[in-house]
């Protein structure tokens, strides 16, 4: 897979095998000027995401700006990213058209409309192919579907049962995620016997309340209704 015109983030995530990746800080290399190539500090832009590698479309403000990356601060969670400008809309009237999650040739649900999703993730008791996920990690149809719409939480999971010392070396992962009413919540790493090995807490989680479990074993990564 080509990952030219991806966000930057994602890429050197990718190359150090980190889980989120993103910057707490823009890199050190970028000046921030109030203008620069045709971006101004502060200007309202629109990411268009990519669901095929879990990058979600948000919108945020520029920081700074280069020949081909823009460094964008997102509105929502208040992280920042190094962002392919291919990658970046100025026009943010369009940040309400929604990226579509197709099976073939069949309309599955809308990427960022998340309501519905415990239903949506229900129908996959199965799955017809695996995709090479993060850290070379096999998704199955149902997870492949669950990081179109929250890609965070599949690298992290994906990222921890590789390279975590008390996970790693499982040979049954049960990943279990929680998301309470303030939106905050945690991912538990479990062995097979209800053992914890390892709790990861988030202050926002962009997900419905509830709770969403996957299993990990042989190199796949599955929804417990997919095992």
């Amino acid at each position: 897979m080509s990952w030219k015109g991806q966000s930057q983030r994602h890429r050197r995530a990718r190359k150090l095998g980190r889980a989120g990746g993103r910057y707490a800080q823009p890199p050190k290399r970028f000046k921030t000027r109030s203008i620069l190539n045709n971006y101004k500090k502060g200007e309202n832009v629109y990411v268009k995401g990519d669901s095929d590698v879990g990058i979600p479309s948000y919108e945020g403000k520029v920081v700074s700006s280069t020949k081909d990356y823009v460094v964008i601060k997102d509105k929502e969670d208040g992280y920042i990213d190094e962002v392919h400008k291919d990658m970046v809309d100025k026009d943010t009237n369009d940040a309400g058209m929604e990226e579509q999650i197709y099976r073939g040739d069949e309309y599955i649900s809308d990427v960022d409309d998340k309501s519905n999703l415990k239903t949506e993730l229900a129908q996959f008791t199965g799955t017809e192919q695996y995709y090479e996920g993060y850290m070379g990690v096999k998704e199955t149809d149902g997870v492949h579907f669950l990081g179109a719409k929250a890609g965070w939480l599949v690298s992290d999971a994906s990222v921890i049962v590789k390279i975590h010392k008390k996970v790693k070396n499982e040979d049954f992962v049960v990943v279990k995620t929680k998301v309470k009413k303030d939106k905050s919540g945690s991912v538990t790493y479990e062995d097979g016997n209800e053992n914890k090995l390892y709790t990861q807490k988030y202050k926002y989680m962009d997900l419905p309340v509830g709770e969403y479990n996957m299993y990990y074993t042989n190199g796949v990564m599955m929804l417990t209704n997919e095992y």
